[in-house]
Parts: C-alpha cells; sequence; structure tokens
C-alpha cells in the first residue's frame, strides 16, 4: 500500500500515515533508523490491524516531500469545516507506475 506521512515524530522512528485506499490512518513505530521521513513523504508499505489500530509494517521511503503541503493543506481544512467551498486534495501516490503500465486510476479526497 502507498501512503503520505502526516506526522513524524522528532527521530523518525514513528509515523503517522494516510493510506491510498482512504482508510484508516496507519500508525508506525518501527522505522528503519538509517531512513529519515519527513511530513509529506511518499511512502510504501503492508498493513496489519489489530483490534485497536491499523498498523504500518516494512515501510519504505518512495518519494520525498512528494505531498509536502499536504498536512498543512488538511489541518487548514479541517479547520475551516467542509462547506460549499470544499477542495479536491489530489492524492494518486501510484500515478507515475500506472502511466507507465497505460492505465491511471484516479484517486482523490474531499476536504
Amino acid at each position: 500500500m502507498y501512503g503520505v506521512v502526516l506526522w513524524c515524530s522528532g527521530d523518525s522512528r514513528k509515523a503517522v500515515i494516510w493510506c491510498e485506499d482512504h482508510g484508516d490512518l496507519a500508525y508506525s513505530q518501527d522505522i528503519d533508523t538509517d531512513m529519515v521521513l519527513e511530513a509529506g513523504d511518499l511512502v510504501r508499505f503492508r498493513t496489519e490491524q489489530t483490534r485497536r489500530m491499523r498498523l504500518a509494517r516494512d515501510v519504505i521511503l518512495v518519494d520525498h516531500e512528494r505531498y509536502a503541503n499536504l498536512p498543512e493543506r488538511l489541518k487548514a481544512a479541517g479547520a475551516q469545516g467542509r462547506g460549499d467551498g470544499a477542495e479536491v486534495v489530489a492524492f494518486d501516490p501510484t500515478a507515475r507506475h500506472k502511466r507507465a503500465a497505460g492505465h491511471l486510476t484516479p484517486v482523490a479526497a474531499v476536504v
């Protein structure tokens, strides 16, 4: 699965990830210490569902800061509430890969 890092700890070993399937956010607490993540990074991972949360496992950095302003845009949209001026935030982390394969599935979130 692909996702965008919305938050990560100072040491980057923990992260909260917005998932491409728009399901529950994924939480990771065991990111490889050699990889430094920042909010807005595009990552690939596998998910594991526990009774209490969705976990991101085997997190791999795909593109540094690909969605660098996404966390701020989501925060601002949440503060304003959703009204007539709803904004569509494009989120298709695999667009490059799908275009290369000859097909593209658009994914977006309305905030």
